[in-house]
């Protein structure tokens, strides 16, 4: 597989785990933190041991606020891993709650009134209302018009083209999977409840309302969009506060998001801070569109893996990890040295030569791939230009 991905020439971004591309995207980096999942299975035990950082708290439990504080730690956690190894984002956005996350890792929030917080809320604790979310195999516009002749269900997460939410009562919710099921579309109740992004939250703003407007609240380090507006959040601290009261009212605008950030803000690379659905719901937005969407936790490996494999992925792209902090060697590249322009041919020749360092394994969890020699040829022959490495 690896042959044939050189030899097609054209950029082979993860399929069979391998990365390739003759052209680095460029672009902006944006870090994207989820929210709740349906399974979330974060390892990352291994990574903090490797880096000397403190473990970070998962319960794994399945109560709404454990769940809730699960995830928070794990996009915390991965804010402060990506930078340890040199990879930092342009762009910060978040899922569902997971932009609380990425305002706090954006420093809208000081990191120990976070914790503050973050420490007084206890499983049981935050009253919600009983209402059922159901995740559906189409676009929002398809769930809205299931939703014809029905009181109290809305639609509250639109993800991506091919996948979105809707939430309300549970018999509501179980005639909207009906409806849907008779013309082939897939779905199913998912194992939590709480009326987020829903207008039936409102009864239930007192308890939260008075603990956020007594968060101190600064200017950002990086710019954080949120997926309430598709936009920058405001400057202004009661517009800040505004906003994140309508986050827990108004539906989550994932998919449009996604196209705002590629076409405004020039994002190519989304890195998710753990495990879970965003990959996938930014390959359905984009699709063809030249992007990278990885992410730093997967169940199926171990953290160390998952974290090596999004490493070789962003490597490919032309950014420059630190391996060493990862145990790694960093793999060798070819680099074309530049050439005077009254060179003689000869010179010219030896100077676009490919320097090569010495070959290392990079343990990426999957089977190792050896190359033909023509396929290697050609891999060191592709650098992009004088000066540039061939990925």
């Amino acid at each position: 597989l690896a042959a044939k991905a050189v030899a097609r020439g054209r950029a082979w971004r993860g399929r069979g785990d391998v990365w390739f591309t003759p052209e680095p995207l460029g672009g902006a980096t944006a870090f994207l933190f989820p929210g709740l999942e349906p399974e979330f299975a974060p390892v990352l035990d291994d990574v903090a041991d490797r880096l000397g950082l403190e473990r970070p708290r998962i319960g794994r439990g399945a109560e709404l606020m454990e769940r809730a504080l699960d995830a928070l730690a794990t996009g915390r956690f991965f804010a402060r891993v990506l930078p340890e190894l040199g990879l930092t984002a342009d762009v910060l956005a978040g899922h569902s709650l997971g932009e609380w996350a990425a305002m706090v890792a954006g420093g809208m929030y000081p990191q120990g009134a976070a914790d503050s917080f973050l420490d007084s809320l206890k499983p049981g604790a935050l009253k919600v209302p009983d209402l059922v979310y159901g995740a559906l195999g189409c676009g929002a516009h398809r769930a809205q018009a299931a939703l014809h002749g029905l009181e109290g269900v809305v639609v509250s997460h639109d993800n991506c083209p091919h996948q979105s939410v809707v939430c309300g009562d549970p018999a509501g919710v179980e005639q909207v999977l009906e409806r849907l099921r008779r013309e082939g579309i897939l779905g199913q109740e998912l194992p939590f409840r709480s009326g987020f992004h829903t207008p039936m939250w409102e009864p239930y703003l007192g308890q939260v309302r008075a603990a956020f407007a007594r968060l101190p609240l600064r200017r950002g380090d990086l710019p954080v969009w949120s997926a309430t507006t598709c936009a920058p959040f405001p400057d202004g601290p009661s517009e800040v506060r505004e906003l994140v009261v309508r986050h827990l009212l108004e539906p989550v605008r994932f998919r449009e998001l996604t196209l705002r950030l590629y076409e405004e803000a020039g994002v190519r690379t989304f890195v998710t801070m753990g495990p879970g659905s965003l990959p996938g719901f930014v390959e359905d937005t984009l699709r063809e569109r030249p992007h990278l969407s990885v992410a730093t936790s997967s169940p199926r490996l171990s953290g160390l893996a998952a974290l090596r494999r999004t490493c070789a992925a962003l490597w490919t792209e032309g950014h420059a990890p630190r391996w060493d902090r990862l145990g790694d060697h960093a793999p060798a590249i070819a680099a074309a040295a530049p050439v005077a322009p009254d060179a003689d041919a000869a010179a010219a020749a030896a100077a676009r030569k490919a320097v090569r360092g010495r070959p290392v394994p990079l343990d990426l969890g999957s089977p190792l791939v050896h190359l033909g020699e023509a396929a290697r040829a050609r891999l060191g022959s592709l650098s992009a230009g004088p000066g540039r490495p061939a990925r």
